[in-house]
């Protein structure tokens, strides 16, 4: 690695080139209270043991009622009826399989009882409950809620599937003042509004086909083609789901479903990273053949679904990944083989560590991408415009390129007053600065450590502004007050100058002013 005009590189790594970075529906029952809704989706977290008996003929599950001790590992109910010890009897449903936690799950039996509680006394999903009835709809909870509620994970926000006019049922939500009904979808079929206000945002989209079975058959992954029916709870599952995440499996539902939608692989990855998943072979292979057509999915979309990835905890294995898929060229839009891709993803785990995994997910994210825009070559001017085509926005663009910026800045610094200068125009990124060039260059250490002492010695900065020092001193206002002012808070933050007053004390006594006659007491 080496620092060149402000550009930290990695020669192990090829630098990108000039040019190539660019550019039958479920069984309507009676529809329920508030309360029995509560208790319906309770008992999705434990069932009894003759739940061998539970399956319908429609593919739909019938709930039973608990007992103790049941229900509260998934994953060892779902594996222990192999061994015919412990657990739950087999289910044998063709179309349904039923499970609450698994070995991902973090929190406690209880603690998922009380996620279910808060989801079942939600506003909005109560007064859809209704709505269904008095309109003449049906309507399932779809996506990542039901996956997220079989992992025990938060809930942060409801998909809806409807049998009716989403218009109509999103308008309906907004009248009685449950938020703004805005049209997601644009042209497109089938027709998908959000209701977004105070609570949860929900999201209202209309059945794909007759059924609720046909619309999961098109979706991406068997994980994501779960649904839970609003009115009675009960939980439909045609591709064996929630067995897929208790083995920790990413498993496409059809090729052709990817094939409908490039970015679908994509989101593999961001699976990976955000719920350690596992894709089997007949997933990968077919994200690779699909991932070609990643280049024509607007720009937004691949941004979004990026943005998540970097947000999660730990991203390398799922980069690692979607660079042997072929995902990344087409992802970044940086033409490099699949081979430096993987080691650009590989250069990554030093950010799943620790200390990464206690920043905030937009932190931790730009300094993935800094880390990335280092490892592929490209200076803090690039980054930035990189960024911006990519449609990352403007703030971001920024943030990052001001990350390698003062990254190779560091490296040039060697007197004491040239540190306090760095560390105080690096300001709060400081540290990941530091962090920064401390990967990218390992036989940077020693600067850094002498950098980073300076960090957290650094002291408070006294409220000195420019016109303090215009009045001062007796000057007029110009680049010279700016001058003065930076060379204040360099001594403020050695602990040279702690107050006000010592402040102008120190500016008086300059060797520019301590002989000038005029000075304001």
């Amino acid at each position: 690695m080496y620092a060149h005009g402000g550009v930290l590189q990695e020669s192990a790594v090829t630098r990108a080139r000039p040019g190539e970075i660019g550019a039958e529906r479920g069984r309507r029952g009676g529809v329920p209270g508030e309360g029995q809704f509560l208790r319906q989706l309770l008992q999705l977290v434990d069932v009894g043991d003759n739940s061998i008996e539970l399956p319908r003929p429609d593919g739909q599950l019938s709930l039973g009622n608990p007992k103790a001790r049941q229900g509260s590992n998934s994953a060892h109910d779902l594996r222990c009826h192999r061994r015919g010890v412990g657990g739950h009897p087999k289910i044998v449903s063709r179309k349904t399989i039923f499970a609450v936690s698994s070995r991902k799950t973090r929190g406690t039996h209880g603690a998922l009882h009380a996620r279910i509680r808060a989801l079942g006394k939600e506003r909005k999903l109560v007064a859809l409950t209704r709505l269904s009835s008095r309109m003449g709809f049906d309507a399932w909870i779809v996506g990542g809620a039901p996956r997220d509620l079989v992992l025990g994970r938060d809930v942060t926000e409801v998909d809806l599937a409807v049998s009716g006019d989403a218009g109509e049922i999103a308008r309906a939500l907004q009248s009685r003042g449950y938020g703004r009904a805005i049209l997601l979808s644009g042209e497109r079929r089938p027709r998908v509004y959000r209701v977004a206000g105070r609570g949860r945002i929900v999201d209202v989209g209309e059945l794909e086909g007759d059924s609720i079975e046909t619309d999961l058959a098109r979706r991406d992954f068997t994980v994501n083609a779960i649904a839970i029916a609003l009115d009675s709870g009960d939980v439909v599952d045609p591709f064996r789901g929630i067995a897929d995440l208790a083995a920790g499996l990413l498993r496409m539902v059809a090729e052709k479903n990817l094939v409908a939608d490039p970015l679908r692989p994509l989101r593999a990855a961001r699976l990976i990273a955000t719920h350690g998943l596992r894709p089997d072979s007949r997933t990968s292979a077919a994200c690779r053949r699909v991932a070609p057509a990643l280049f024509r999915v607007a720009r937004e979309r691949v941004q979004a679904e990026l943005a998540k990835l970097l947000d999660a905890r730990e991203t390398a294995p799922a980069l690692v990944w979607a660079a042997k898929a072929g995902l990344l060229e087409p992802a970044f839009d940086v033409a490099l083989s699949d081979r430096d891709w993987s080691a650009v993803a590989r250069a990554l785990v030093p950010f799943d560590a620790g200390f990464a995994r206690r920043l905030s997910p937009p932190r931790r994210r730009r300094l993935r991408l800094a880390l990335l825009a280092a490892r592929l070559g490209l200076s803090p001017a690039q980054a930035d415009g990189w960024l911006r085509r990519r449609r990352w926005g403007s703030e971001e663009a920024r943030e990052v390129s001001r990350l390698l910026a003062f990254a190779a800045a560091a490296r040039e610094v060697r007197t004491d007053d040239q540190a306090w200068r760095w560390v105080l125009r690096a300001g709060g990124c400081a540290t990941d600065a530091l962090r920064l060039l401390e990967t990218v260059d390992p036989r940077s250490r020693a600067a850094v450590a002498k950098l980073s002492a300076r960090v957290a010695r650094r002291k408070p900065i006294p409220d000195v502004r420019g016109g303090d020092v215009v009045e001062w001193l007796n000057i007029a206002p110009g680049r010279e007050v700016g001058e003065l002012l930076e060379a204040v808070r360099v001594e403020s933050l050695a602990g040279r100058i702690r107050t006000r007053n010592e402040a102008r004390e120190w500016l008086r006594s300059h060797p520019r002013f301590a002989n000038r006659s005029g000075r304001a007491d």
